[in-house]
């Protein structure tokens, strides 16, 4: 089984369990959240393996010197990301100067690049 985004929704943990339970899978492998991956050993599954970077892809552009004075989050906000919400939104509280969009890879390293922080949560 390869668990994706297994910090998504309520009890993200406990259907991937139910579903791991279920279908009897040999391995699980996860990309993201390693830290999840003990969850699994305690339900039994002996086969476990984290596999950083396994959706990685180089996105290259020039070298930006002058970076906008903001912050730039990119991504989707909404139910399935409570904490990244109340994040995002202390940062508005805060009075700071935040970007926030949603973009393809190309996209999210040009708005990384020219911006002074990159803000990212899961």
């Amino acid at each position: 089984m390869l668990a994706g985004d297994t910090h998504h929704w309520e009890f993200p943990i406990n259907h991937l369990l139910a579903y791991w339970a279920t279908e009897g899978f040999d391995y699980v492998a996860t990309a993201y959240n390693f830290q999840h991956l003990h969850w699994f050993a305690a339900a039994g599954a002996e086969n476990l393996a984290w596999l950083p970077l396994i959706s990685m892809r180089t996105v290259t552009h020039d070298w930006v010197e002058d970076r906008e004075n903001q912050v730039v989050f990119i991504g989707q906000q909404g139910s399935r990301h409570p904490r990244r919400c109340r994040l995002v939104q202390a940062i508005k509280n805060a009075d700071l100067p935040i970007l926030i969009k949603t973009a393809n890879r190309q996209e999210a390293a040009k708005w990384f690049a020219h911006s002074l922080i990159s803000f990212n949560c899961s």
